[in-house]
């Protein structure tokens, strides 16, 4: 419904295209999890009961406040979408399933590798975090990810 009210409206004409970019994979580092990276015994993202007695379980979430992450998410490839949105692109490489709560405190700078070593931080690297909280590592690679390209766009027309 968006996508038509944008195309009649503004004449928006889009497309998608794989371009080799380079990314995080986030991987297994350690033959256990991290002390931070907790197995939910429910998924944050399954449809929420009817009302009962119990209260309802946490709903997915990711926030970063001065450094801090706390997230609770469905899966690895949760995690890494949701942490993608906050500054550089991360897939998961972990071959972990099922939903987690996730808790560490790095250097929010570090999320974007041209800020990364601009000011000293009493935190660590996003790395360095994810080994000692999560027993996680990053790798860097080059693989394709979808790339929105505008072709063209008009001023709205009046109602």
């Amino acid at each position: 419904m968006v996508r038509a009210l944008l195309r009649d409206r503004f004449k928006l004409r889009v497309r998608f295209e794989d371009e080799t970019q380079t990314v995080a994979a986030i991987v297994r580092r350690a033959d256990r999890l991290g002390p931070n990276l907790r197995a939910l015994p429910y998924d944050c993202a399954a449809p929420r009961p009817e009302p009962s007695p119990d209260p309802p379980p946490a709903p997915c979430v990711l926030t970063i406040i001065d450094g801090r992450l706390k997230a609770i998410v469905s899966s690895m490839e949760d995690f890494a979408r949701r942490l993608s949105l906050s500054g550089g692109a991360f897939v998961d490489a972990t071959g972990l399933t099922g939903p987690f709560q996730i808790e560490m405190q790095f250097d929010p700078a570090s999320l974007n590798d041209k800020y990364a070593s601009a000011t000293p931080s009493e935190f660590p690297s996003l790395a360095d975090a994810m080994q000692k909280d999560l027993g996680l590592g990053l790798e860097t690679r080059r693989r394709p990810v979808p790339v929105l390209i505008v072709e063209s766009v008009e001023a709205p027309t009046e109602n």
